[in-house]
């Protein structure tokens, strides 16, 4: 519902600043359901949701909409964009735009091997030398796909397409 996306966007923000404009950045958010999707580009969100983001955060890149939400801003939105795909459908994935990452978090624990390892191998297809690849922490590539190069930071391991 876009909370990741925003998220990405509002970290962006904070760390380049004044350096934003020099950089090319897209966020290309996509989903399945259409009524997520939906949902997402509002960009409302309830106080219980936004919970645990600082204060100042909340102040900085989210307005208030006169009914006790709060909507991200246009600057927040500007860098990112919604999409449906189906990642079952590869056609759709040869569509999705080049990427230096790629994140994918608690999607393919769902699928059978044999659809992991199609997924995979079209996000290795996408990304661009030296890309990386984010999964949740409770998935892994273990068995699914040695063309990534694991590295590891202290909690996660993220996987790095090497050519």
């Amino acid at each position: 519902t876009g909370e990741e996306p925003y998220t990405l966007s509002i970290i962006l923000l904070e760390t380049l600043r004044a350096e934003l404009a020099s950089w090319d950045i897209k966020i290309t958010a996509n989903d399945l359901s259409e009524r997520v999707l939906v949902s997402a580009r509002r960009g409302v969100y309830n106080e219980y949701t936004l919970r645990t983001t600082p204060k100042h955060v909340v102040e900085r890149y989210f307005e208030p909409d006169g009914e006790g939400n709060f909507r991200v801003t246009s600057e927040v939105k500007s860098l990112v964009s919604f999409g449906q795909i189906n990642l079952s459908d590869k056609v759709q994935l040869k569509r999705v735009e080049r990427s230096h990452i790629v994140f994918c978090r608690n999607v393919i624990i769902y699928f059978d091997d044999e659809m992991k390892q199609r997924v995979i191998s079209a996000f290795y297809d996408n990304l661009y030398p030296k890309g990386y690849l984010l999964i949740g922490h409770s998935e892994s590539l273990h068995n699914i796909s040695r063309a990534f190069r694991p590295v590891h930071y202290p909690g996660a391991i993220v996987y790095r397409k090497e050519e």
